[in-house]
């Protein structure tokens, strides 16, 4: 049997010809990855007693990779548009990426529950990435964008739901009639990765304001990492993060520390999306967002489209409302025109130059750029490390210290309860007292 030569294709990718057919290798052209492709390619095509493949599909003659790039199209135009890009495209990039890794070159018709335990094995090898805006020239599936691996291994919990999102991949390539549907109904058949015995170290905060670094539970190396639950943060790292913020990133912070509103609610403000009716009856202003977690499944009267802001959230959101009804309250052109000023202060000139970045940014915050800006004031300020999501952790636990579970509820904008135990948690001190009267 002759073996197909590597080749290298105008656009910068290599390809083989095989049985008259044209294959597209992942990565560019002779690069680890590529010849990777190209080696797994050959060992399969020239294993002994190789099974021939049935035609009972239509697109049979399509690989993995080439319906994973249609796929990737389909949902850039989905989740992309020129001002936000949601955070599942990433996630979803980052599924192909092990898949084709794995499984590139495989018929789209040949990928079963045993390819599938195998992408999740090389899931389980691999660690947590950085995704880093800048020109990568040997990824043509990430452009734009460069992966930088950490020491951290990925976590049970992202592992199953990355098998999901290939689930719905396949689901997708069936409607594409890529595949046939057996194939995709086979991929449910994999059990999802079970919690085993073990964790590992979990931070945590004391009433004192300390961090409790104590192991949560026992330590094992038996499977995959499990993932940390998410505390409240430290008051006192806040307020030092505030004195080294922006105007605008620290009304973004006092918001949602005193609403606990998703990140996402709090980059849409507009001065257009607030109620102000009821301010000399009740004393408060009404938030509508236009876009917030549970809008698909909600009814058009849900108590999720409503957040309350009381006297202390209108004092922090009054300055941000000298702008068009229609403009976001919170903008990065603001905040990095402060931190221009800032840096030029006390230089002795009185001319600068408007910064180049503001070509770069956008109109608003989305919930990336508002973590990552939190980030750098967090080293700035010298606190501990905590997240935008870790306010409405902290709000939802103080809610319901004050007011129990069903004011949490209420604040949190949950339609069960038991979710709300998620955010909110115990009180250990109210614990503690009922020991001491009653127990």
């Amino acid at each position: 049997m002759r073996i197909p030569k590597y080749r290298r294709h105008s656009s910068g990718k290599a390809f083989v010809v095989w049985k008259k057919k044209r294959y597209y290798l992942p990565g560019r052209y002779n690069t680890a990855e590529s010849r990777g492709a190209y080696n797994r390619f050959v060992a399969e095509i020239t294993r002994p007693n190789a099974a021939p493949r049935k035609t009972t599909a239509p697109g049979e003659s399509l690989t993995v990779c080439e319906v994973a790039h249609q796929y990737l199209r389909a949902m850039k135009l989905a989740l992309c548009d020129d001002s936000h890009v949601d955070p599942a495209y990433y996630h979803i990039r980052r599924m192909l990426h092990f898949v084709l890794r794995v499984h590139g070159m495989l018929p789209i018709v040949d990928f079963g529950p045993r390819a599938l335990k195998e992408v999740r094995d090389e899931m389980m090898k691999a660690k947590k990435v950085r995704w880093v805006r800048r020109r990568n020239p040997d990824d043509t599936l990430l452009p734009g964008v460069e992966l930088i691996e950490t020491d951290m291994p990925l976590t049970r919990t992202y592992i199953n739901e990355q098998v999901g999102r290939i689930r719905r991949f396949m689901s997708w390539a069936v409607a594409e009639e890529f595949m046939p549907a057996a194939k995709a109904d086979a991929l449910k058949h994999l059990p999802p990765l079970r919690k085993i015995n073990g964790g590992n170290k979990s931070r945590r905060w004391n009433s004192d304001g300390e961090t409790d670094t104590r192991p949560a539970v026992r330590e094992t190396t038996d499977g995959p990492r499990e993932s940390q639950r998410v505390r409240p943060a430290n008051p006192k790292d806040i307020q030092k993060v505030l004195t080294a913020a922006s105007p605008t990133l620290a009304g973004m912070i006092q918001t949602g520390e005193l609403t606990g509103m998703r990140p996402t609610e709090i980059c849409i403000m507009r001065p257009m999306d607030i109620d102000r009716s009821m301010e000399a009856t009740l004393g408060i202003w009404e938030y509508r967002p236009t876009a917030y977690k549970t809008k698909e499944i909600d009814r058009a009267d849900s108590i999720d489209q409503v957040v309350c802001l009381g006297p202390r959230v209108q004092a922090i959101l009054l300055p941000f409302l000298d702008r068009p009804a229609d403009a976001f309250m919170f903008s990065p052109r603001e905040s990095v025109a402060w931190h221009h000023q800032q840096r030029w202060r006390g230089k002795g000139t009185s001319k600068r130059r408007d910064p180049k970045t503001y070509r770069k940014l956008h109109d608003r915050f989305d919930a990336g750029s508002y973590r990552q800006s939190l980030s750098r004031a967090i080293r700035r300020a010298g606190a501990q490390h905590w997240t935008p999501y870790q306010l409405r952790h902290t709000r939802g636990t103080e809610v319901r210290r004050d007011y129990q579970l069903e004011g949490a509820q209420a604040i949190l904008r949950h339609r069960h309860a038991k979710v709300t135990g998620v955010y909110a948690e115990r009180s250990l001190d109210l614990a503690r007292k009922i020991a001491r009267e009653i127990g």
